[in-house]
């Protein structure tokens, strides 16, 4: 499991400031508001967007896909 937190982490209308995502094997697993430090975690500046692709939801930054 990999675990990104952004500035902003947007899905389907719903905005986290500042947001977390985890991704396990390339899908996101979830996603929430960070409200404390959490060890292992990735920081990216900006935004991560998720989207759903093949009835998956997968997160992109920078137009790049995370996982």
């Amino acid at each position: 499991m990999k675990r990104f937190a952004a500035h902003r982490v947007v899905y389907a209308g719903t905005v986290h400031k500042p947001g977390v995502v985890e991704i396990n094997n390339g899908r996101v697993t979830a996603h929430y508001k960070l409200t404390e430090e959490i060890a292992m975690t990735m920081w990216l500046r900006g935004t991560i967007e998720i989207l759903e692709d093949d009835n998956t939801l997968k997160a992109y930054y920078d137009n790049a896909l995370l996982g």
